[in-house]
C-alpha cells in the first residue's frame, strides 16, 4: 500500500475498506460453498458440511495477506472551533494501553460528531496512564482542539470497593471512578461516559437538558428484561424506582456537593449494601428519588439481548446519539456476535493513532469477525436453512433438490 494512501487514510477510507473485507469473505464463502457442492452433489450430503466450509473459510483467512504494514502516517482534516457551548466530559479509566486506544476512539468520535460552535472539556480519573497514551491522545486535538485534564484518585479505595463484589466478571476496580467525580472535579454539570461508547451525533442537546432539580438523567433502557426486574429488588429499589444503566449520566455535580452525595455513597457500601454490577447499584440507590428519564438514543445499549429484535429496523443508526458496547463482548474483540453496530467503533477507531501502528492486526480482527459471525449464523437453524436454499439451486432436478434438502437437515438434527 502506497504512502500517499498512508498519509490520507480517513473515515472514508474505512468504509472502502469495510466494503472490501465484505467482498473477501463473500468470496470465500462462494469458493468454499462451491467446492462443498462439487463433493456433496453426487453422495446427496453423506455428512454435514458447515465445518467444512466454516475450516476452508479460516484457512483461506489466515492466508490472506493484505499488505497494510506501511501505514504508518495519517491526516485529519482540522474542524474550526468556538467557545459558547461547553462540555465536561468524564472518563473513567484503569489505564492500560488496551484501554487507551478504546478511549481515544469514543473522543474521536465526540470530536468528529460535534458541532461547530462546541467547546469540549475531557476530565479523565487516572489510575495509571503512560505518558506515551496522554501524548497519543492529544494527537487527537488535529481533528478538534479540546482540553483535557487528569486526576489521580483514591486508588486504594476503589480495589477495597471492588474486592466486596460477588460477582467480578469483566468488569476492573476503575467502575468505581464515578462516584469520585463530586470529590475530583469542581464544574457544575458533568456528562459521564463509559469508554466503551461511541458518540454519533453532537451531545449539544443531551448536555442542554435541564437538570437543575435532579441528582443526573440517566436513558430508558430498550427492554426491560426479567433479570433486570430481579435486580432492581435485590439491591433494594421498590417498585416504582428505574433501574438505570450507569455508563451514561449527564450529572448535576452541584446538586452532588450540595447534598453530600458522595457521602452517601460511602454509607450504602459500608453498611452492607448489594454491590451488584458495582458503582451501578450505589448509584441507583443513592439517586433514585431524584433522576430524570431521557430518550434511550442517548444510551443505545448496542447489543441484541437488550433490545427487542423483533423491531430491530425501527433503530436507525442515524437517530442514535450514544452506542455503548455493554456486556464482555466489545467491537475490538474477535468473538462479539451479540453486538450490533460494530463497523461505527471501526469508523472512528481507524483514525486513531493506535490503529495506525496495528493496523494489519486490526484487519485481521476484522476479517475474524466476519468469519466468526458466519460460523454463528450457520450453527442456528433459520440460518442453515437459508444456507441449504442457496446451496440446492444449483442442483440440476427438483427430486435432486428435494433430496439435498431432506438429507441435509436430518444430518442437522
Amino acid at each position: 500500500m502506497d504512502n500517499n494512501f498512508s498519509r490520507n487514510f480517513n473515515r472514508k477510507n474505512f468504509w472502502q475498506l469495510d466494503g472490501i473485507l465484505s467482498i473477501i469473505v463473500s468470496i470465500v464463502i462462494f469458493i468454499a460453498a462451491f467446492d462443498v457442492i462439487k463433493s456433496s452433489v453426487k453422495p446427496l450430503i453423506g455428512e454435514y458440511p458447515s465445518e467444512e466450509i466454516i475450516n476452508k473459510i479460516k484457512n483461506i483467512a489466515k492466508e490472506l495477506n493484505l499488505n497494510v504494514e506501511s501505514l504508518h502516517h495519517f491526516h485529519i482534516h482540522i474542524y474550526g472551533a468556538h467557545t459558547e457551548i461547553t462540555f465536561h466530559i468524564r472518563f473513567p479509566k484503569d489505564m492500560t494501553v488496551f484501554e487507551a486506544h478504546i478511549m481515544c476512539s469514543c473522543i474521536a468520535s465526540i470530536l468528529i460528531n460535534s458541532d461547530k460552535d462546541d467547546y469540549i472539556n475531557m476530565h479523565i480519573i487516572d489510575v495509571g496512564i503512560s505518558e506515551k497514551d496522554k501524548y497519543k491522545i492529544a494527537t487527537l486535538k488535529e481533528i478538534k482542539n479540546f482540553k483535557i485534564k487528569y486526576y489521580i484518585p483514591n486508588i486504594e479505595q476503589y480495589k477495597n470497593w471492588f474486592g466486596k463484589m460477588d460477582n467480578k466478571a469483566h468488569f476492573s476496580y476503575s467502575m468505581f471512578a464515578r462516584l469520585s467525580i463530586p470529590n475530583l472535579i469542581e464544574e457544575d454539570k458533568i456528562l459521564y461516559l463509559d469508554c466503551d461508547i461511541i458518540v454519533n451525533k453532537s451531545l449539544n442537546e443531551l448536555f442542554n437538558t435541564y437538570i437543575s432539580d435532579y441528582h443526573c438523567a440517566v436513558a430508558r433502557r430498550h427492554k426491560i428484561t426479567d433479570e433486570l426486574e430481579r435486580d432492581k429488588f435485590y439491591i433494594g429499589l421498590n417498585k416504582e424506582h428505574y433501574h438505570f444503566n450507569s455508563g451514561v449520566l449527564l450529572i448535576n455535580n452541584k446538586l452532588w456537593k450540595e447534598n453530600n452525595i458522595f457521602d452517601k455513597f460511602l454509607d450504602y457500601i459500608n453498611n452492607g449494601g448489594k454491590l451488584l454490577w458495582g458503582d451501578q447499584a450505589v448509584l441507583n440507590i443513592t439517586l433514585k428519588d431524584k433522576i430524570k428519564l431521557i430518550d434511550k438514543k442517548y444510551n443505545f445499549t448496542s447489543c441484541k439481548s437488550s433490545v427487542s429484535m423483533d423491531n430491530i429496523d425501527i433503530y436507525d443508526i442515524k437517530d442514535i446519539v450514544i452506542l455503548h458496547y455493554i456486556t464482555d463482548q466489545k467491537p475490538w474483540k474477535e468473538y462479539c456476535p451479540d453486538l450490533l453496530f460494530i463497523e461505527k467503533f471501526w469508523e472512528y477507531f481507524c483514525i486513531t493513532p493506535y490503529f495506525i501502528e496495528n493496523t494489519g492486526k486490526d484487519i485481521q480482527i476484522m476479517i475474524n469477525q466476519r468469519i466468526n459471525n458466519l460460523e454463528l449464523r450457520l450453527k442456528t437453524t433459520y440460518s442453515i436453512d437459508k444456507l441449504i436454499d442457496t446451496l440446492a439451486w444449483w442442483i440440476p432436478t427438483k427430486k435432486l433438490r428435494n433430496n439435498f434438502r431432506n438429507k441435509f437437515k436430518i444430518a442437522e438434527q
